[in-house]
């Protein structure tokens, strides 16, 4: 095992540990990243890799902002890795059809919807039953309502923890440490 000296250690070579230790060593921080078993090992390196702004808890009030600002933030670090690593992070925005079982279901989403049909840069178009069964016919035709939302971006989660990585070990003075 190393020991080298570093103003910050980082626990973690998940997407959170590479992308924090990426940006601090942007700005010149000496950082070491520290990690058990291997990049992207666990859940970072299996998730689904959906970046959705307007869904989790709270983003309909209080984290709104933030989540609107993470999700530009990756847009604009998706260039950027794809030119500074060799890994395909494998990006695509895709819609999402959004099934309601019942007038219950729409109004428990409200919210969420809102706020798809008021930003910029995203759209949502309702469907009815008929409308719903006609783009995937094998849905229950009993199918109260759906909303085709656009712009919902994708990445792969493994590749992408890859990419931090790479993108960081260029500039990182020092590296990952898989010893510790």
């Amino acid at each position: 095992m190393r020991h080298e000296s570093a103003e910050v250690v980082v626990l973690g070579a998940g997407a959170a540990g590479c992308a924090t230790a990426l940006f601090l060593a942007r700005r010149g921080v000496n950082v070491k990243v520290v990690e058990r078993d291997a990049i992207g090992s666990c859940a970072s390196g299996y998730a689904l890799g959906v970046l959705n702004p307007h869904t989790g808890a709270g983003v309909s009030g209080p984290m709104a902002v933030f989540a609107r600002a993470s999700f530009e933030m990756h847009r604009e670090l998706w260039p950027e890795l794809q030119e500074q690593a060799d890994v395909d992070i494998q990006v695509r925005e895709a819609p999402e059809l959004r099934l309601f079982l019942s007038a219950q279901d729409v109004d428990a989403q409200e919210e969420e919807m809102t706020l798809w049909s008021q930003t910029d840069g995203f759209s949502i178009q309702w469907l009815g039953p008929e409308e719903v069964c006609r783009l995937e016919p094998r849905i229950n035709p009993r199918v109260h309502r759906a909303a085709l939302l656009e712009h919902i971006a994708m990445v792969d989660s493994y590749r992408y923890t890859l990419a931090l990585a790479q993108a960081g070990a260029k500039v990182f003075i020092g590296d990952i440490d898989m010893d510790a």
